[in-house]
């Protein structure tokens, strides 16, 4: 992928069979252009703020920081709240948290999405994307990549709970057996 590199793309992170291309904000149009010249879609492009330096945070001032950061996120107006601060890995998983996997099976692309849901019923996005499954060459290649899709989804993120979405209408017979293979081999990946 060096031609994204020219562009100006510092790094490739891939996960979940997709790819996440990180570039400094006045790069991303040259980036995207070179993406599509590539022949490569992009499903969605956007500015985040990633800190450059962390900054480590006093023991004593880590509960007052964390509370901070959940008042401003609690606020309707608030989108985002990004920062640099350094924290240990107990004390941001202080709260107990629950992660939920969602599937939404389908015979040509399968959907999911992963959440984080504290005691208060904050939700917090972890994880969402798309398995494209239409390009393979018969049905129980599409079922097996479902299959393995999934099982990377749920090895890397490792949800507590999951909720499969269930056939509740298809056009024709055929298309409800296909639904069902579908979510057959999503429920097979989760347990």
């Amino acid at each position: 992928m060096s031609y994204i590199s020219i562009a100006g793309a510092d790094d490739v992170i891939n996960e979940a069979g997709e790819s996440s291309v990180l570039c400094p904000p006045d790069s991303l149009g040259a980036v995207q252009q070179a993406l599509a010249a590539a022949g490569l879609t992009t499903a969605r492009a956007e500015v985040v703020m990633r800190p450059a330096n962390r900054t480590a945070v006093p023991a004593e001032a880590q509960e007052t920081l964390l509370d901070l950061i959940d008042w401003l996120e609690e606020l309707d107006d608030v989108h985002d709240v990004y920062h640099n601060a350094l924290l240990p890995a107990e004390v941001q998983s202080d709260k107990p948290m629950t992660r939920i996997i969602g599937i939404d099976p389908g015979s040509q692309r399968t959907g999911v999405g992963v959440i984080d849901v504290d005691d208060s019923g904050k939700l917090s996005h972890v994880f969402h994307g798309a398995l494209a499954v239409a390009g393979e060459a018969t049905f129980p290649l599409r079922l097996k990549r479902i299959f393995d899709g999934l099982c990377d989804i749920i090895a890397t993120h490792q949800p507590d709970e999951c909720g499969i979405e269930r056939v509740f209408m298809a056009r024709n017979p055929d298309s409800a057996l296909k639904l069902g293979q579908a979510r057959g081999a999503a429920i097979c990946a989760i347990q």
